[in-house]
């Protein structure tokens, strides 16, 4: 069968989307189509270095030139057919001319990477979350959860959808398909689990909106990435080993984005980051018992910024 014949079976009519599934290089699209499997070597590694750095919007020019004239050697991509209509188009380093157009979940997954934290909102008082949510992305973060325990979680998911259009609004704690159609239908762009369910990825990997399972061992991680998770969450970090476990996963399975998650404060956030891990999850350390308990909204705002300025530094470094 012809490698575009096996990419068009896949849904993949254009060359911006079958760079997209190279670069993704997924357990999915490898066993599905075998003739990624050619895309080993040089072109290998800037799979992985996608993947190790949260997206393949973070490759050079020059090195997403060269996977391209692999891609079009093999016959995968072709010079003269026209782009996918994606809404983000991913940028070398520097923000230079677009490379590819972005499909929904890809834009999303760059998103988290270049947010760095997402702030998960969970809060037994739907007005109290979404002032909270509001003052959290007033102080400056650009990603927030909201978990599906919290009263109205739907509603507040489109509220934020609406007054906040550049911000990246998602749902956490998402244990079933159910929840998971209600919070998508509120707009989230994102879903998290603290747990790895078959068919919530498997209904997921091929977009457009991202999910995200939950996982404790290396088992796990490998697990949902086969099964065609684009990034997985490593839940309750602090209670495996914190920042030392982080680093040894992702050392040793560098291929998959890990996001990290549960009993992170602001002070630790860096520390992940140069463990390698493409995002961390805040909860307290923004929203504060305290200052949820007496509608502390200033606080939290001042939290937020500092937590935003960890990844402003973290941005400047990479």
């Amino acid at each position: 069968m012809a490698m575009n014949s096996i990419l068009h079976a896949r849904g993949i009519e254009s060359p911006a989307a079958a760079a997209a599934a190279v670069l993704s290089c997924t357990d999915s699209a490898m066993s599905a189509a075998p003739g990624l499997g050619l895309f080993r070597g040089a072109a290998g590694d800037l799979c992985r270095e996608s993947l190790r750095r949260g997206g393949y919007g973070s490759l050079s020019t020059q090195k997403a030139s060269q996977l391209v004239k692999k891609g079009r050697k093999l016959g995968i991509i072709s010079a003269s057919s026209s782009a996918g209509s994606s809404t983000e188009s991913a940028r070398d380093q520097n923000g230079g001319t677009a490379l590819f157009p972005l499909s929904s979940m890809q834009s999303t997954l760059h998103r988290l990477r270049r947010a760095g934290i997402i702030a998960c909102l969970r809060t037994t008082s739907a007005d109290v979350a979404l002032d909270a949510a509001r003052a959290a992305l007033d102080g400056g973060l650009t990603t927030v959860e909201v978990t599906m325990t919290t009263p109205s979680a739907a509603k507040i998911i489109d509220c934020l959808v609406r007054e906040y259009p550049s911000a990246t609004i998602g749902a956490g704690t998402v244990l079933s398909m159910q929840e998971a159609e209600v919070a998508k239908q509120a707009g989230a762009k994102f879903l998290t689990s603290p747990v790895t369910m078959e068919d919530m990825v498997r209904a997921h990997k091929d977009g457009p909106v991202l999910f995200i399972p939950g996982t404790m061992t290396p088992t796990e991680v490998v697990t949902a990435h086969c099964l065609g998770a684009c990034a997985v969450k490593l839940f309750p970090v602090a209670l495996l080993g914190g920042v030392q476990y982080a680093l040894a996963l992702q050392r040793t399975l560098p291929h998959i984005p890990l996001i990290v998650s549960s009993g992170i404060s602001l002070d630790m956030v860096e520390p992940y980051f140069s463990a390698g891990v493409m995002a961390v999850i805040v909860s307290d350390a923004v929203f504060g018992k305290a200052a949820l308990e007496t509608r502390d909204y200033s606080k939290i705002k001042t939290l937020a910024s500092a937590a935003a300025s960890k990844c402003l530094s973290r941005s400047t470094e990479t």
